[in-house]
């Protein structure tokens, strides 16, 4: 029961927020770890443990503030040892800048308010930031000061700017963060603060020119002229059936300069408008109208993969993958097998799903539980919403449900080492 016998601290050093302890070695042969011990209240908690150094850092302390330490060492059996005397240590002033990671929105054009926010770190904590704007990025005014909740290493700190009150133009957002200590943040490195530009904008963007629309076999395609500014966002796409006139948005933000419209019926003409949206939001003017008619949808969808590809074995309960593509609009998938050395051609259902994409991938488990294994045929089926139907695709499987023999393993010792044989039969199908 006789512990390890008292360890002597040799040296300890302070910094803002932690502290390096080192002691002098023991000579037990059953010497297990030092325990490193903080006194808390009125009594020593453990801190930290160690087993191949003699000494150890002591991390996220508080700055200024006198800490005390001892340290104990344990055998193998886990008796404790004679603490080491006690050790009072201050921890040194924080005179190290937090730093600002990142700061949001990114830079560009806004038009009624900035959700400004800043993230930042610090070797102890961050108090607050400090949010202010300028319209010369020399005259700043103060927008916020926002205080941690709970001060920590890591914060993120956010504000709602208004700017609808502002006028249009550029401003400049500087973004401050303070440490507990009083310390501000580091600057960049060519010496200034953290600073973005914004630009306040309100005047909506040109009306869109251009535009037509084109009806064909199950779908309308719109397209329309490219805008000469480069703050285009998005576009606005409304719709309208001739006979109504009533048009409704059908798509509140597209990317593209032309659009597919796959929701259409044959034979009914429909009016369409175009307009832009800019970066800050603003929508400009529609365009003019357009006319267009759906002709009827002749042409044939097609399965354009299959996986996995024809001739492969399969084992139990494999995952069959099929890609179908249409021009207008598909209607179902449909999967079915057939064994191979069946007398009657009567197809069984794997899965049939329905789907409104042009492009749609069904990714099915074709259970064969209680199938036998040798040749399977698949095959995949396509209908559009018009009824047509496409050219089979077929694939042909050999399904293999038995598993390789188990293999047998030798273990041979070596110096630092274990060296594995394995061995066994291997089959015609063996993998790996």
């Amino acid at each position: 029961n006789t512990g390890i016998s008292k360890i002597e601290i040799t040296k300890y050093t302070a910094a803002s927020t932690g502290v390096s302890i080192h002691w002098a070695d023991v000579t037990e042969n059953d010497f297990a770890y030092f325990q490193v011990e903080m006194l808390s209240g009125n009594s020593f908690t453990k801190v930290g443990t160690t087993s191949n150094m003699l000494g150890y850092q002591v991390n996220q302390l508080t700055p200024n503030k006198e800490y005390t330490f001892r340290v104990v060492g344990y055998d193998n059996l886990g008796n404790r040892g004679i603490p080491s005397d006690e050790v009072k240590i201050t921890t040194i002033e924080d005179e190290i800048a937090p730093a600002i990671t990142a700061v949001y929105p990114v830079s560009s054009c806004y038009k009624d308010k900035l959700s400004l926010q800043v993230r930042a770190q610090d070797n102890y904590a961050v108090q607050k930031a400090v949010f202010s704007y300028s319209t010369d990025k020399v005259n700043y005014t103060k927008i916020a000061e926002v205080q941690a909740g709970t001060p920590a290493a890591n914060v993120t700190l956010s504000k709602e700017f208004d700017i609808s009150k502002l006028p249009e133009g550029s401003i400049y957002v500087k973004f401050e963060v303070y440490d507990t200590s009083g310390n501000k943040n580091a600057l960049l490195a060519s010496g200034e603060d953290v600073i973005t530009e914004y630009v306040i904008d309100r005047t909506p963007p040109a009306k869109v020119e251009g535009v037509k629309a084109v009806g064909t076999s199950g779908y309308i395609e719109i397209n329309w002229k490219s805008e000469a500014t480069q703050d285009i966002k998005a576009y606005k796409i409304y719709r309208a059936n001739a006979q109504t006139g009533i048009f409704t948005e059908i798509q509140p933000a597209w990317n593209s300069r032309n659009y597919y419209d796959t929701n259409v019926e044959t034979g009914v003409t429909y009016i369409y408008k175009v307009a832009a949206i800019d970066l800050a939001g603003n929508v400009g003017a529609a365009s003019e109208e357009c006319y267009a008619t759906v002709v009827p949808d002749t042409e044939i969808p097609a399965i354009t993969g299959m996986s996995p590809t024809s001739g492969k074995v399969v084992g139990m309960n494999p995952t069959i993958k099929v890609l179908a593509v249409d021009n207008a609009k598909l209607a179902s998938v449909t999967l079915e097998f057939l064994a191979a050395d069946s007398d009657q051609e009567i197809w069984t259902m794997i899965e049939e799903a329905a789907t409104e994409d042009r492009s749609f991938l069904l990714e099915t488990m074709w259970d064969t539980s209680e199938l036998k294994e040798g040749k399977y045929y698949i095959r995949a089926i396509a209908t559009d919403m018009a009824g047509n139907v496409s050219t089979i695709q077929q694939a042909t499987y050999t399904l293999d449900k038995t598993a390789p023999q188990a293999p047998q393993l030798t273990a041979e010792t070596g110096h630092f080492r274990v060296k594995l044989q394995i061995s066994g039969e291997k089959g015609e199908d063996f993998s790996h």
